[in-house]
């Protein structure tokens, strides 16, 4: 059934891998100091308001190498904004718009001042464990530049004569290691800065968090591996690749087996030849080969 449909099969991983290239890339975003850019690519982000502002709103955007905290007190009365503004301040925010009710406060994870901003010893625990789970700068670069091989190979293996066992091999363990290991960083950044954050702050405020789009992104390129391993495994390779020549060849030669002995083909009496059949074209002469390279 594979071997039928192999350019289908692995045109369709090649699709999904360039898709999850694309969504790694976004993932990689979360990299960013920059506020705009952590904004809309966070990792993890919460919403909460401001204690003793009345409707004033605050918001913290969590990346990979930065955190980001937002204080917006436009909306509260002018008394309550200007004890927003003030607090906000006090805290080491700075005004991002000139009627100066729009405050931020981006600090980077390598920074010791990132988990000392706050005096509660269960609220230090949490920060300082989330710092110590975010995923590598270097494993999130290294998924990017993995997947042009992955893509390599999915267009090899798309055809028979590009096919060998090495690829198959490849494309089917590296899938799975991939998705085992970056699952397991997932998880452990998921427990340590979203499952056990807690949504009250004592006087800090009360927070609503949600998973970002950073965290979804890299989530959805995961799972697409198991689409990649399922199609490596349901694709056999040629029958010429399971057997060692019987003379030696050419590399052309070589690769051309696999487009001279099909899977299923005619026999002499046409029939559908069996792989016994197929594996004794491997041991044609040399020049039998050459002329089927060339061909």
């Amino acid at each position: 059934w594979g071997e039928r449909r192999r350019r289908l099969i692995f045109f369709f991983a090649f699709g999904m891998n360039m898709l999850a290239l694309a969504l790694t890339i976004v993932a990689a975003i979360g990299l960013e100091t920059s506020p705009t850019m952590l904004r809309r690519v966070a990792w993890v982000w919460a919403e909460g308001a401001v204690p003793g502002c009345g409707t004033c709103v605050t918001r913290v955007y969590m990346g990979l190498e930065s955190r980001l905290d937002v204080v917006d007190c436009s909306s509260a009365a002018p008394a309550a904004a200007t004890n927003c503004t003030a607090m906000a301040v006090e805290r080491d925010f700075v005004p991002t718009r000139d009627d100066g009710l729009a405050l931020q406060r981006s600090t980077i994870w390598r920074s010791k001042a990132v988990c000392q901003r706050t005096s509660n010893p269960t609220l230090l625990h949490l920060c300082e464990s989330c710092r110590d789970n975010l995923l590598p700068r270097s494993s999130l670069i290294l998924s990017v530049v993995t997947q042009f091989p992955t893509l390599s190979t999915n267009l090899q293996r798309a055809t028979r004569f590009g096919d060998v066992n090495c690829q198959k091999t490849m494309g089917t363990f590296s899938n799975l290691l991939g998705f085992c290991t970056s699952l397991v960083a997932l998880l452990s950044f998921r427990q340590n800065c979203f499952s056990k954050v807690p949504s009250n702050w004592g006087p800090e405020g009360m927070y609503h968090w949600h998973i970002g789009a950073g965290f979804r992104c890299l989530a959805a390129a995961t799972f697409i591996k198991l689409v990649d391993f399922a199609c490596h495994v349901i694709v056999p390779t040629p029958v010429a690749r399971r057997s060692k020549p019987k003379v030696e060849l050419k590399l052309a030669a070589w690769m051309a087996l696999g487009e001279s002995a099909p899977a299923v083909s005619e026999g002499s009496d046409g029939s559908e030849a069996s792989e016994e059949e197929d594996s004794k074209r491997a041991g044609a002469s040399p020049k039998e080969m050459e002329e089927a390279s060339n061909a």
